[in-house]
């Protein structure tokens, strides 16, 4: 099923294996797991900044490749200078995600504006006012993680 417009969405990786020969290195195995899943972002770009004394960025993730897509933005309170973590987001296999409906704007100021993709609320920025070209979010439906055979 699809969630509530809004609502938060959880993807959790565990290992599931009970054998005790495997636990002591489990944790080693989840990360590394996580990081060709769902890795992190190469890096960010600053798509906008408010300067002044409580400074604004707005981030977009950069995917390590073409075969994953970052899904909504990173906000700080940090000059352009100091980008996010690397580890502040993963990144979504890119067969996993689906294009939303046309974004609603929901904001405009004078760097920009925030707009919301309707079924899941990913926000995303713009410098002016031009819509997002595509917009994407994840379809549970499409979420497919299977160990090859024998594992």
């Amino acid at each position: 099923a699809v969630p509530a417009r809004g609502a938060a969405m959880v993807v959790e990786v565990r290992d599931t294996r009970t054998a005790s020969t495997f636990r002591a290195d489990a944790s080693g195995r989840l990360q590394a797991a996580l990081d060709q899943v769902l890795p992190p972002p190469e890096r960010y770009l600053c798509v906008w900044h408010v300067s002044g004394p409580e400074p604004l960025s707005i981030w977009q993730a950069v995917p390590p490749s073409k075969e994953f897509v970052p899904l909504g933005s990173i906000v700080t309170c940090t000059g352009r200078d100091q980008q996010p973590p690397l580890d502040a987001m993963r990144c979504v296999p890119k067969a996993w995600a689906t294009k939303a409906a046309a974004p609603e704007l929901i904001w405009e100021g004078s760097e920009g504006c925030i707009w919301q993709a309707a079924a899941m609320g990913v926000l995303l920025p713009t410098r002016g006012r031009a819509k997002p070209d595509a917009v994407l979010e994840l379809d549970p439906r499409k979420m497919r993680l299977e160990a090859p055979a024998g594992r």
